[in-house]
């Protein structure tokens, strides 16, 4: 890439931070709810400081993943609403469906 061409950003770092923080909470979230949910998968709450610490911390991951889960619905809300041209494709997705186009 030449030094005039310039760079452009798909997402901005608070998109890429929110994603991330949702990921990383839902993974924490899962993996620490599989291990109270199954003596089998309990294992698991070894990864992240015990039973009693996965106890403590699980309510809280999921409160995390909520809120950032509605912040990040409050980004694309105005993106999800339907338009004129969303409309007019939905009038024929019978066509798409059936490769009618």
């Amino acid at each position: 890439m030449s030094e005039r061409e310039e760079k452009i950003d798909r997402f901005s770092f608070a998109e890429r931070a929110i994603h991330w923080m949702a990921a990383l909470s839902f993974l924490y979230t899962a993996l620490t709810g599989l291990a109270l949910w199954s003596p089998r998968l309990y294992w698991l709450a070894s990864l992240f400081g015990g039973g009693e610490t996965v106890r403590a911390w699980h309510p809280w991951g999921g409160l995390v993943f909520a809120l950032v889960l509605g912040r990040m619905f409050r980004n694309w809300a105005g993106q999800m609403r339907l338009d004129a041209e969303d409309r007019l494709w939905l009038r024929q997705v019978h066509r798409y469906a059936t490769h009618d186009e």
